[in-house]
């Protein structure tokens, strides 16, 4: 072992190796000692670590890191005193050999000829007749025993001018210390339309790694199918698995890996290279954090994890981050927390298993101190949660109100939180309704009349509530029903408004009860019997239970929720009331919740637009014309509609503008053909 090599062994890997305790390895970090060659280097110069501790370092620790460096030391003395052997004492050994001796040798030597040229076989496969990848690829092989895959990938990406490989490698982080362009950018870089890019990228690209039977039947023979080929190989990867053997959470830290990494001679960067793991040895690992995978949940991640599946099996890694994102964000006072004990009562456990937690328990601290900078002390692994330094949100809209001096709309006062705090992950979501919540909760901020325009309880010039509450404060004054015209009139001291809002909210409203002559009065009063009420000619209002299930008859007879445009009134009256449901504008109890998850689980499938539902019932349509007629409609008579929707998902296939699911059909009607 080289001295200069100390330098790549971090402190991370002693400790995931079991060489340091998590103890001793914080007291170096803190000591600035962040890998192996600085522990010798403090070593050598001090004598020992118990004649001069570290900061914060016992006894205990003290011992166990001279006990480090002893065992060390030895190995790079060994490497010092190494000779090698010259070549003319093999060649005077050789004469000196008796015939059996000598055909021992040679009988070695025809089975390494017969090993190299079973290498060389298998690089011709993978190398795809590259003269410089082939050599590489054998040369490494008789050197190390397997082939350089990473080194392989990189250098056909390097080597690829594919116009979609290129725009993909300035996009992804594929290699290290790359600076990843825009969309925009780059679009602009190639004449194409941002969305095209962002497909080429996000979707082909991605799906080297996440690909079906189909799809790779439909690439065959594209630029990308000899990428999905050499993945494809696993035995020829199955080197990693030694490598990365006793090792249950890889980061960009890990110090084997990394050390491959550079063996083998490439730039991969370790977000591109884990990817590949993850989809090679997808029994084995599990990927977090990845760009490469196309979904927001992964985008939350700061840095990359391949995590083993015997654990994630087990425990939900993603939902113990983002409990951990919460206690972060709203924590007022630092306090310690027993990971330990965390763990071990944990919601996010799938399946309980004792005798998983303590290794959990490890790649949770991993987790946490890259994600979070969270290090457990000394003392007993306690891990520090600090309090919050920035301001709360809820203190953030009221000072932003009351600054401003009038009522706000809820856009104008995230405008404004922006720029006051432009690091929140509300900025960095960019949605106001993430703003909703705290605007409800403080104590000193009401609704005006729409629940998206916000005031401040302390303003007695601001009109508090909304046209209904108006009305109900008119009519209580009055001893007699009144009519719209005179409601309308009292209401539009306050709020700008017109009779056929005031009509609706009293018609809609509980409260109002409607008399002869368009009068209006409150349920809650007595009248003379000279006012005569209008009985309703509807009948009392369904239940919760049996709108419920009139939504899911609904759905199954039709095969699609309720559209909000419809010839079909009571369709529209369904689709308004579903709403509220979806919105939260009721409020319901526990047991209707259940039944309106439950509606969303099972008919998940039929949640799709009206867009999309036509263009489903047009597909269904022509896919039958084509199987029982077996050719395409032509222009005339009936099979008109049929002829030009055909010819109008073509034009949108060319230019890029449907679905992959609607591509995906497109590619089926064209085979029926």
């Amino acid at each position: 072992m080289l001295r200069e090599d100390l330098k790549f062994i971090t402190i991370d890997y002693l400790r995931e190796t079991n060489q340091l305790s998590v103890r001793s390895a914080n007291c170096c970090l803190y000591e600035g000692l962040d890998n192996l060659y600085k522990i010798i280097t403090f070593f050598e110069e001090n004598g020992s670590f118990t004649k001069n501790k570290i900061k914060n370092a016992g006894y205990k620790t003290s011992i166990e890191l001279d006990e480090l460096c002893l065992k060390i030391l030895p190995k790079i003395e060994k490497e010092k005193q190494h000779v090698y052997v010259e070549i003319r004492e093999v060649k005077s050994i050789i004469k000196e050999l008796s015939e059996p001796e000598r055909e021992v040798l040679i009988s070695i030597a025809n089975l390494i000829d017969k090993f190299e040229l079973e290498i060389k076989e298998r690089a011709h496969i993978i190398s795809y007749n590259n003269n410089d990848i082939f050599n590489f690829a054998v040369n490494y092989c008789i050197g190390n025993g397997n082939f350089p895959m990473f080194g392989i990938l990189g250098m056909f990406l390097n080597l690829d001018n594919d116009r979609d490989i290129r725009m993909s490698i300035e996009i992804l982080p594929v290699f290290q210390d790359c600076i990843s362009n825009k969309l925009n950018e780059v679009a602009e870089k190639y004449n194409l339309s941002r969305e095209r890019v962002r497909q080429i990228c996000n979707v082909d690209f991605c799906n080297i790694f996440d690909i079906t039977s189909d799809v790779v039947e439909h690439k065959k023979g594209g630029r990308f199918f000899k990428y999905y080929e050499l993945l494809q190989s696993r035995s020829n990867w199955d080197y990693v698995l030694d490598i990365l053997s006793g090792i249950d959470i890889v980061t960009h830290e890990t110090h084997v890996f990394r050390r491959n990494l550079q063996k083998e001679q490439n730039n991969l960067s370790f977000e591109f290279a884990a990817q590949i793991i993850a989809y090679i040895f997808r029994d084995v690992f599990i990927i977090y954090g990845s760009r490469f995978n196309c979904n927001k949940k992964a985008q939350e991640w700061k840095y990359t994890f391949l995590i083993r599946k015997i654990y994630t099996d087990y425990f939900d890694f993603e939902k113990m981050r983002d409990e951990f994102e919460i206690i972060l964000c709203d924590n007022d006072i630092e306090f310690f927390l027993d990971i330990e004990k965390y763990i071990s009562i944990s919601q996010c456990w799938i399946n309980f298993d004792y005798n998983k937690i303590n290794r959990i328990v490890d790649i949770t601290k991993t987790i946490l101190l890259h994600e979070f900078g969270l290090y457990s002390d000394e003392i007993n692994g306690h891990i520090r949660i600090p309090a919050v330094r920035e301001r709360k949100t809820i203190d953030v809209v009221y000072d932003i109100l009351k600054q401003n001096g009038k009522p706000m709309h809820l856009k104008d006062i995230f405008l404004e939180f922006k720029k006051l705090l432009p690091e929140h992950k509300y900025t960095i979501d960019n949605n106001p309704e993430r703003l909703r919540p705290s605007l409800y909760k403080h104590n000193g901020i009401t609704t005006v009349n729409r629940k998206s325009l916000y005031s401040l309880k302390e303003w007695n010039h601001t009109p508090r509530g909304t046209i209904r509450n108006k009305i109900v404060e008119f009519l209580e004054y009055k001893d007699t029903p009144q009519t719209v015209e005179c409601i309308t009139d009292y209401v539009n001291l306050y709020f700008k408004t017109n009779e056929k809002n005031v009509y609706s909210s009293m018609c809609s409203g509980k409260y109002f009860i409607q008399f002869n002559v368009n009068l209006f009065g409150l349920k809650n009063k007595h009248y003379s019997s000279d006012f005569k009420k209008i009985e309703k000619r509807e009948n009392e209002k369904k239940s919760f239970e049996q709108r419920l299930r009139d939504i899911e008859i609904f759905i199954v007879k039709n095969k699609h929720f309720p559209f909000s445009v419809s010839e079909n009134n009571y369709e529209i009256s369904l689709y308004r009331w579903w709403v509220k449901i979806e919105k939260r504008r009721k409020k319901l109890t526990p047991e209707q919740q259940m039944g309106v998850d439950r509606i969303k689980r099972v008919y998940a499938d039929f949640n799709i637009s009206k867009e999309e539902f036509d263009w489903q019932l047009k597909y269904d349509k022509l896919k039958t014309f084509l199987i029982v007629n077996r050719r395409k409609p032509t222009a005339n008579g009936t099979e008109n509609d049929l002829y030009r929707w055909f010819h109008r998902i073509k034009r949108d296939f060319i230019d890029d503008k449907l679905s992959e699911d609607q591509r995906r059909k497109y590619i089926e009607l064209v085979k029926l053909i």
